[in-house]
């Protein structure tokens, strides 16, 4: 009892020393799911982190995009509220492939605080605050610019193994992957060259059962920035599956796309049309339900995609269909999305699904297939549809504070 006396003691003060901590800072809440907020509210001195965007003085809005180093560029934007109506500002960083997560947190924050700035010169704690610059300078103290020694190109190799069983069963994994690519305002262009190796084993009373899978590929594609909304591509591939019975497959696709708002403004909301029409060859393993060991076929391609990243929530959706020019009922449509909705104080709401009318299986072998090969998943079987659903509600409630940090015996 004595023990429990000094702990709640102990935490009466804690709650006396927070509420002393941040006096007169700014409530913000950060909008993104894979930040460090321990490390922000350790390190952020002026501002509160609440925990529902309804409380908060500055909501921060996170969005994301690959960069042609294969980092990312992370675009904040600055939402006033309560204490700041109609204030709005808009900052970005770039995170490198290689830096550390201590070097990406460092950035975030420097980041965060730059844009902070601007709501806290407008509080009382604006005389605390110390503003300093540092330049990078040469032998002869003039300022120096960072000179990209690769041009722009970006390597990758990814080598990954899996191995797990038991008595009875083992499985086994092997993917590889080599990629080259340069990625400008005006150009983009990038080549993948990569395969996969899966091996399962089942031993059943005197007899084992072994599924083995294989599939390689390469593809290359070069884009051209044509305007604000236009860009024309062209890709080149070639590809083999086990699976999907195919022994060689080769293609060439050119393709033109539309975004109805800038480019510009991709971090926050895009609406694209793109068209794609080209060429297949194939090679197949067995004989198909159509009597064919080799074909070539016409191919065209049209998708919608939609994304919006707003306060309120995100959406991204993709309608797309295809289908073989010589026979129109070869074809496929599906339409997929996600979608999050900050709904009440505290409550979010979640979902995602996608369905696939398919109608193009054209590669399916001609010889049947036995339980074995339908339990392994050795081979593709013939459907009309595929689809997937999740619904999720999110509710968090209590103190609209949380600065303190304990990391003891885990997160």
């Amino acid at each position: 009892m004595l023990f429990l006396a000094v702990l709640s003691s102990n935490f009466i003060s804690a709650q006396s020393e927070q509420s002393l901590i941040k006096n007169q800072a700014i409530n913000v809440f950060v909008d993104f799911q894979n930040v460090d907020l321990n490390f922000l509210k350790e390190n952020l001195q002026f501002a509160n982190i609440v925990r529902a965007r309804q409380y908060a003085d500055v909501h921060i809005l996170f969005t994301r995009q690959r960069t042609g180093g294969q980092g990312n560029e992370y675009t904040l934007i600055f939402i006033g509220k309560n204490k700041f109506p109609g204030m709005r500002d808009t900052l970005r960083y770039f995170v490198n492939k290689t830096d550390t997560k201590d070097s990406k947190r460092d950035k975030m924050l420097k980041t965060i605080k730059l844009g902070l700035i601007r709501f806290v010169a407008k509080t009382p704690l604006a005389k605390d605050i110390k503003i300093s610059f540092n330049a990078k300078r040469d032998a002869n103290g003039l300022n120096v610019a960072d000179v990209d020694k690769w041009n722009y190109w970006v390597y990758k190799i990814k080598l990954r193994s899996f191995l797990t069983g038991q008595r009875s069963t083992k499985f086994i994994n092997f993917r590889g992957m080599l990629s080259a690519g340069r990625v400008t305002k005006d150009w983009k262009f990038r080549i993948l060259i990569g395969g996969s190796y899966n091996e399962s084993n089942f031993k059943f009373q005197k007899s084992t059962i072994t599924n083995i899978t294989r599939s390689q590929y390469f593809s290359t594609y070069l884009v051209k920035s044509l305007s604000k909304h236009w860009s024309l591509g062209a890709w080149l591939g070639a590809w083999s599956s086990t699976y999907k019975n195919i022994n060689i497959r080769t293609s060439f696709t050119p393709g033109i796309e539309y975004n109805f708002f800038p480019y510009s403004e991709s971090n926050s909301r895009q609406l694209r049309f793109d068209y794609k029409i080209g060429g297949n060859f194939n090679n197949y393993a067995e004989e198909t339900i159509y009597y064919k060991t080799r074909e070539f076929l016409w191919e065209q391609k049209i998708e919608f995609t939609l994304v919006l990243i707003q306060p309120w929530g995100n959406v991204s959706t993709t309608l797309d269909a295809s289908n073989y020019l010589h026979d129109f009922s070869k074809n496929s449509f599906k339409i997929s999305g996600n979608l999050s909705i900050n709904l009440i104080k505290g409550l979010s709401l979640d979902l995602s699904g996608s369905y696939q009318a398919v109608h193009n299986q054209l590669s399916l072998p001609l010889s049947s297939v036995n339980l074995e090969e339908v339990l392994l998943q050795r081979r593709e079987l013939a459907t009309q549809y595929q689809y997937y659903g999740s619904i999720g509600f999110t509710y968090t409630f209590g103190s609209i504070y949380n600065n303190i940090v304990n990391p003891r015996f885990g997160n």
